[in-house]
């Protein structure tokens, strides 16, 4: 990862993190949210975004890695009390599920 590269995902992690669904609720409206697959890391998506790396972007969106949620999807966003990860590259707001927890739940 380059310095530029490095920069612009601190400027970008300073517009983003743990999240309540009401912070998102107003972009959903305006059809601005990407769900990002577990398979990527935000990082990675928000750095090809910001870059204009639409080839790599049509190529996560054709996988499925990078779509918009389903309705169903934001009902339960909207009716649970789980935390949302966030990242915003204007005028794209980014949301990933936290995944499990890893490690010994004895």
């Amino acid at each position: 990862m380059t310095e530029s590269d490095q920069e612009i995902l601190s400027a970008l992690k300073e517009k983003g993190g743990l999240g309540e669904f009401s912070d998102i609720e107003a972009h959903l409206s305006r059809d601005a949210v990407f769900l990002v697959s577990p398979a990527l890391t935000l990082e990675e998506v928000a750095l090809a975004v910001a870059k204009d790396k639409s080839s790599q972007v049509e190529a996560w969106i054709h996988r499925a890695q990078v779509s918009r949620p389903r309705e169903e999807q934001i009902e339960n966003w909207r009716k649970g009390s789980q935390k949302l990860q966030t990242m915003i590259v204007a005028p794209f707001v980014f949301v990933q599920e936290p995944g499990p927890i890893e490690g010994n739940l004895s």
